[in-house]
C-alpha cells in the first residue's frame, strides 16, 4: 500500500510516519505534504492508494483538497490536533 501524509505541522508527519514503519512496515511512505496545493500535487502525480490528510491544514482544509482532486479508489484518513474537529 502507497501513502501520502498531509499535515502542516512536520512534527505530526514524522510521527504518523514513525507508527506506519513500526507497526505496518508492508506499507510505503510515498509523499508528503504540508499544504492544500502541495498536497493535491502529490496526490494527483504519485497516485497513493491512502492518505492521512489533516483537517486544518494551510491554504484551507482537508475537505477544501479533496473536492479539488478526483482520484478513483482513493482512501483517506483525516487526522487532527484539535477536538473540535474529531467528531
Amino acid at each position: 500500500m502507497k501513502v501520502v501524509i498531509i499535515d502542516d505541522e512536520e512534527f505530526a508527519r514524522q510521527n504518523i510516519s514513525l507508527i506506519l514503519h513500526e507497526y505496518f512496515p508492508q506499507i510505503e511512505i510515498i509523499g508528503e505534504a504540508d499544504s492544500v496545493s502541495s498536497g493535491i500535487e502529490e496526490i494527483t502525480t504519485k497516485k497513493p492508494d491512502l492518505v492521512f490528510l489533516d483537517v486544518d491544514i494551510k491554504g484551507g482544509t482537508g475537505f477544501d483538497e479533496i473536492q479539488k482532486i478526483n482520484y478513483e479508489g482513493l482512501k483517506i484518513i483525516f487526522i487532527t490536533a484539535f477536538s473540535e474537529f474529531a467528531f
